[in-house]
């Protein structure tokens, strides 16, 4: 299982200055990993997050994003009971916009990202690229604990009319693992 705090904006000049603006969410999914080696594995991870911009009018759309992540462990874990082991990832991520909504006070029955006079223009489908860093630590055989600090950056230009825009999202996930099945 996973769970995160994010920060989430646009990568443009807003004349309204929104992209200053962080939005804020609690993202969530579940991950598995596969071992290639010592040193490398794979995870795979399914979640339920959030990008957008504004802390309050803005806009929000939710994505399940599913993202492959390449681990290279940065350092040999400890032989003790107690264990750490600090790893750095990277992969791509695809997302699927499941709902877009406007944050702005006085819109009243807005569908999707616009209006008569704002089009947001958030694309339904986002693919991007995910580095990050992060700690395994835990206890004997029991079941492992992560912490771990992402950047996910979106790769699809949002279509936002005349300029070139992308999101980006800044995760703190904590993480805890199954215990591995016995032979």
């Amino acid at each position: 299982m996973m769970l995160g705090y994010s920060f989430s904006g646009f990568t443009y000049p807003d004349e309204n200055a929104q992209s200053g603006r962080l939005r804020r969410a609690i993202p969530f999914g579940v991950f598995a990993r596969q071992a290639l080696s010592r040193a490398l594995s794979i995870e795979e991870n399914f979640g339920f997050v959030t990008k957008g911009e504004g802390a309050g009018p803005g806009v929000l759309a939710r994505y399940l994003e599913l993202g492959a992540l390449l681990e290279v462990v940065a350092a040999k874990p400890s032989n003790g009971r107690f264990y750490g082991r600090p790893y750095l990832g990277i992969g791509p991520s695809v997302a699927l916009r499941l709902s877009c909504e406007l944050t702005e006070p006085g819109l009243l029955g807005t569908t999707g990202c616009k209006t008569r006079t704002k089009d947001y223009g958030l694309r339904a489908f986002d693919a991007g690229v995910v580095t990050g860093f992060g700690l395994e630590f835990g206890r004997g055989q029991r079941p492992r604990q992560q912490i771990e600090l992402r950047y996910s950056r979106g790769l699809v230009d949002i279509g936002r009319a005349g300029q070139t825009t992308h999101s980006h999202v800044v995760t703190v996930w904590l993480k805890a693992g199954l215990p591995a099945a016995a032979p």
